[in-house]
């Protein structure tokens, strides 16, 4: 997609773009579906991130809330672990 990066930051047109590319306006076209297809596929977010407090529950086994882990996976496999 970083072709479609560098169109976006020229001010070129798609017939210029694609001489200077040596690509086909047709690949040009493919590759903008492709990323807008996949845009859309995205949630979507609020404009403002909204603060959510997470607070370890006690156990049996770990009393104290000072001895908590937790572990949280966001879409795209980025993972957060907390060992506290």
């Amino acid at each position: 997609m970083k072709i479609i990066e560098r169109f976006n930051s020229t001010n070129l047109s798609t017939v210029e773009f694609c001489k200077e590319e040596n690509i086909s306006r047709s690949s040009l076209a493919t590759w903008r579906r492709k990323l807008k297809k996949k845009r859309s596929q995205r949630p979507k977010s609020t404009k403002h991130a909204a603060f959510v407090e997470l607070a370890p529950l006690p156990t049996e086994s770990s009393p104290s809330s000072m001895n908590s882990e937790f572990e949280l996976t966001f879409p795209g496999g980025i993972t957060l672990r907390w060992k506290g």
